[in-house]
């Protein structure tokens, strides 16, 4: 259990707003949370309609985008407890498999999470063929994995494990 309610903001890269908002209330009809309850707690940004980067290649190095500290301010003002990303891959536009470039990426969301005292969370795709679960499995540089506290791979539950979590 959470120990006091959050504020959420969800950096959609991929969806578009309308199926964003979508699965959002789906969610809530889901879980039978009102509207009420989560006003000014979730906050949806749309970096796919801006075309938002935290940063990308200039004359051969990673440089960060004037985006970062506009994000930053925002996730200040609205005293934001936990910022998700998805996906990792659009939030940038170095190259994926360069282990430097992509340390230098995930530093600049570590940077944002220490300024505006919140958590981050960075949504990544596993290669084509990678075990489920497995994050050695993620898709492009092991900076990934290695500048991450936390990597976190999703997989489905086997029958045992639905069977010792009574999960039907």
């Amino acid at each position: 259990q959470p120990l006091r309610q959050m504020t959420v903001a969800f950096l959609g890269l991929e969806e578009t707003t309308e199926e964003t908002h979508r699965r959002f209330a789906a969610a809530m009809i889901h879980y039978g949370v009102k509207p009420e309850e989560v006003r000014g707690q979730i906050y949806y940004l749309d970096g796919r309609d801006y075309g938002f980067s935290a940063g990308g290649m200039v004359n051969g190095e990673v440089v960060e985008s004037y985006q970062m500290p506009e994000l930053t301010s925002w996730l200040q003002l609205m005293a934001v407890d936990i910022l998700f990303a998805d996906p990792l891959a659009l939030a940038h536009s170095a190259p994926e498999n360069d282990n430097g470039a992509m340390a230098k990426v995930i530093s600049y969301f570590t940077a944002l999470a220490g300024n505006c005292d919140c958590g981050v969370c960075l949504i990544h795709h596993t290669r084509k063929g990678a075990q489920a679960g497995d994050p050695d499995g993620i898709r492009g540089a092991g900076a990934l994995i290695n500048h991450a506290r936390i990597a976190l791979g999703l997989a489905p539950m086997s029958e045992e494990e639905s069977q010792l979590f009574g999960v039907t």
